[in-house]
Formats: C-alpha cells, structure tokens, sequence
C-alpha cells in the first residue's frame, strides 16, 4: 500500500511539472505571435519578423523528430557567435560605410580643378579662425550706437585674432569673388558636420562684413568701390549656391538678399551712371540658383547623405570588405577612439551583432533610399504642381529603419519658397533699375508699371511668388514697391506668419 502511494506521488508531481512546462511553452507561443503580429502590422526588420516565425513553428508545428536539430543549429550559432565576439580582431584601414561608387561619381562630376577654385582662397581666410572660442556675450558690452561695421570688425578680430586684418580679409574675398567656380569640401561622413557649420558661419561673417563696408564706402561717396563688395557677395552666394546642400543653399540666399538690398539703395540714391546700373542690371541676369537645372544637384547629395547616415551600423575597409561596426558612439562621434580592452571590445562586437540584426543591409538601405527620393527629382520640371502650402508630415508607426529613410517634403517645399522669394526680389530690383531710368529722364515716376515694359524681359513684372503684378505706388517721396506674396493678398508690404501676412517689401528697404 505505502508502495503504491509513494509511486502515485512520483507521478502526479511530473504530470503537475509537464502541465507547468505546457502552460509556459504556449504562453511563450502566445507572446511570440502577439510579437510577431505586431512586427507584421508596424514593419519590423524581415531578420525579427523570420526569427519570431521559426520560434512559433518549431515547438507547434515541426516534427518532434526534427526539432532536436533546429534546436541544435541554434546551440551552435550561439557558442560561435560567443567565440567570435571574444577573439581579437584587427581594427586597422576599416572606416565608416560610405556608398563609395556613388560619391566618386558625384565627386568627380563636381571636380574644380586647384587653380579654377574660389573654395581654396577662402579656406586661407577660414583655417586661422577659432569658432569655438569665440564668446558672444562680449558683443553685449559694445556700445548701443556703433556701427554695423565696427561690430562686424569686432567679430572678425574675436574669432580670427587681435592679428585678423580686416582691409586683407576684404582684399582676399574680393580674390575669391574673381573665380567662377568653388567647390568646398562638403563631405558625406555621417554625422560630420562641424566642417559644414564652421563654413557657414564665416561665410555669413565675411558677407555682413562686406556688406557694411560697402555701406561705408557709399557713405564716403567711393561708390565704386561700394559697387564691387556688393557684386562680390553675389558671387559669394553664386559659390555657396554651387556646394548643393540645402543648408549651403539656404546661407547663399540670404547672403543674396542682403547684396540685393545694399544694391537697391545704392540704385535709389540716384548716383550712379548708366555704365554702373548695366553692371548691376548684369549681375541680376546672370549667376543665382536655377531651380530647373540645379535642383536635381541638390537632390543627389540629400540621397547620397541619407544613405551614408543610414548606413551608420557598417564598416567597410580598402578591399570593399563591409562588418558591423565595433564601437558605435565613436562612429555617432560620442566617444573618441575605440577602447582596446578585452570586455569593452566584446560588448561592442556584441552590440555589432543585435545591429545587423534589426537594421536593413547597405543594398537595401541603397534600394530603399532611391525610391524613397525618385517621386522628388519631378519638382525640378516647370510644370510641377507646388501645393498651396507645404505638405503635412505623416506620422507613420513602424519598427522598420527604412520606414524612417523619406525625405522631408514640407522642407522641400520651403526650399522652393525660398528659391521664389529671392527669384522675386531679383525681378523686382531690376524694376527698380528701369524707374531710375524713367525718372532720369522724366525727373518723375511713372504712374504705372506698364508704362515701362516693351518687348524685352517683360517676364520681370510678373511677380514668380503668385503669377500677378507687384504692387507699385508712387508719391511725393519717391514710391513703394512689393510683392503680394504666395497668398496673393495686398497685405500693404507687411510680412508677419503671426498674421497670415507674406508680402515682400522691396522699396523702401527697411532697417
């Protein structure tokens, strides 16, 4: 009897034990496919969604006969990776992935030869500066009344130096300004930017620099010499225009809109002769962004950049060979060089591994970028239909990086914005020009625009921001010129986005 009881007890505990383990197996199976139904429904990485489905069928559906050697296959994977991740490695000529074929074609279709590039005689200017140490606050302790141009010596001397030669620096980008062509190093290393940042910032430097100097020289009736730093800073927006980055392009037209301005008020004082208003009239013709034909330049370094920075979790060596990357917060540049200890080596092998893991492979990153960009190169035809206001960004759910690769469309359309408010401001400061004239010979305004259009370049009185005509009023002292705005409504010169208000004053030019 007490032998019967004793393997009674036995078994009821193992048949307690196996419902224990069934319970267990087919709640593991239930979160695998609540896992995996999500992973389906918000697009997580086809390597997850594979490995959560083999997990599913292996313990429900394959053969018991089987299982032992999927189980197996896994064992094995898991010792190897635990020997790979502990076995040295060679770290030496493996460099963050770039899609090299690409950017040889690009580099090579954008080569400037030494001796043709402006971008070289700014870089002299550039390499002595020292950004990060200048202190902005010691802007504050000038005085309320100095000049544009003291502050901007100011500025110059605190990030060049006490050295810094204000009448040299002027000389040299004047030097600059005589090549057609510039071509910066621009770069395509994820997350390296500093290069880009520092650029930007001295050449919005050097341009409020010239553009006080010339009003300087105005003031002092040296008025060619005004002429020439203000021509130089269209031509320092033409080479900015060139390096085909939207921060590139957004730096150019505002360097553009500030020569456009200093131009107009020297065209308004009434001092130049008819030589000097051709000059300016040529530069207003000539040079500038072209969306038709340069758009397409900025779209392929937008890609060829999100590729690059997508490809962040790779490396790749002289021999086109491609690996996880081993320390990524030195490749996000959060960490200076990797650490050559033994643990610290092996986590970063092991986050290598969970990276390949749930991020897409170069060739699909490459595939998904070019698709993600294609619908976008059509905005550079003429008959591409903007809308009304820029495009809302979709918030889209999804686990999947690629999912994440789309260009931003609303900064495209702000892009364009840009490009036709500066297209704008050029019609209407050649306008500006054609009243000089009138007046020179009438010694009054006309009383309308269309007294003075004839068969040639009539196009510039037609406002390219809404397809109407700019607004025009003469009066007693002098007139009042600007454009409607993209909502086409006379909002009397006023731009205030609070409002709704979006004209572009052109005359008189504001403080």
């Amino acid at each position: 009897m007490e032998n019967d009881t004793a393997t009674k007890r036995p078994g009821k505990a193992r048949r307690i034990l196996r419902g224990l383990f069934l319970t267990a197996k087919w709640l593991f199976v239930l979160l695998l496919t609540i896992l995996l139904v999500a992973g389906l429904i918000f697009k997580a990485p086809w390597k997850v969604n594979t490995l959560l489905t083999i997990l599913i069928i292996t313990p429900t559906i394959i053969p018991r006969r089987i299982r032992k050697y999927i189980y197996l296959t896994f064992a094995l994977v898991l010792i190897a990776l635990t020997i790979w991740i502990f076995l040295p490695e060679d770290d030496e000529g493996w460099e963050p992935y770039v899609f090299k074929n690409e950017l040889a074609a690009l580099e090579a279709k954008r080569h400037v030869p030494d001796e043709a590039n402006a971008a070289l005689v700014y870089n002299r200017l550039r390499d002595n500066y020292d950004f990060d140490g200048f202190d902005y606050s010691m802007s504050e302790c000038l005085p309320e009344d100095i000049s544009d141009y003291a502050r901007y010596m100011f500025e110059l001397q605190a990030i060049g130096g006490p050295e810094a030669d204000v009448d040299q620096t002027i000389q040299t980008l004047l030097e600059a300004t005589q090549f057609e062509k510039c071509r910066f190093d621009v770069g395509y290393r994820p997350f390296v930017l500093d290069n880009q940042f520092e650029r930007s910032r001295a050449l919005k430097m050097w341009a409020r620099l010239l553009a006080s100097s010339a009003e300087e020289d105005v003031l002092c009736a040296q008025v060619d010499e005004g002429l020439a730093k203000y021509e130089a800073m269209l031509q320092m927006a033409n080479h900015t225009y060139q390096q085909a980055t939207t921060i590139d392009f957004l730096i150019a037209a505002a360097i553009e809109g500030m020569a456009i301005d200093g131009l107009n008020k020297i065209v308004m004082s009434g001092r130049l002769v008819e030589g000097q208003l051709l000059a300016i009239e040529k530069n207003f013709t000539s040079g500038g962004f072209n969306w038709q034909s340069d758009w397409t330049s900025v779209l392929d370094h937008e890609k060829l950049s999100t590729k690059n920075t997508t490809a962040f979790p790779y490396e790749m060596n002289q021999h086109g060979d491609i690996r996880g990357v081993r320390n990524l917060a030195a490749s996000l540049h959060f960490a200076d060089s990797p650490d050559e200890e033994t643990p610290c080596r092996a986590l970063r092998k092991t986050v290598s591994v969970f990276l390949w893991f749930l991020w897409p492979g170069p060739s699909e990153i490459d595939k998904a970028v070019n698709e993600a960009f294609a619908a976008y190169y059509g905005m550079g035809d003429p008959n591409y239909t903007w809308p009304d206001k820029p495009p809302e960004s979709k918030t889209e759910f999804s686990m999947s990086p690629l999912s994440y690769m789309n260009p931003v469309s609303s900064l495209f359309y702000r892009l364009h914005e840009v490009y036709v408010r500066t297209l704008c401001r050029r019609y209407a400061a050649r306008i500006l020009i054609r009243l000089q004239r009138y007046y020179r010979t009438n010694a009054r305004y006309p009383e309308t625009l269309e007294k003075m259009q004839d068969n040639a370049d009539n196009d510039i009185f037609t406002d390219p921001t809404n397809g109407g005509p700019f607004v025009y009023r003469p009066d007693d002292d002098g007139l009042t010129l600007y454009s409607k705005g993209a909502n086409g409504v006379d909002d009397g010169g006023v731009r205030d986005r609070n409002i709704g208000a979006d004209d572009i004053l052109i005359w008189p030019v504001g403080d």
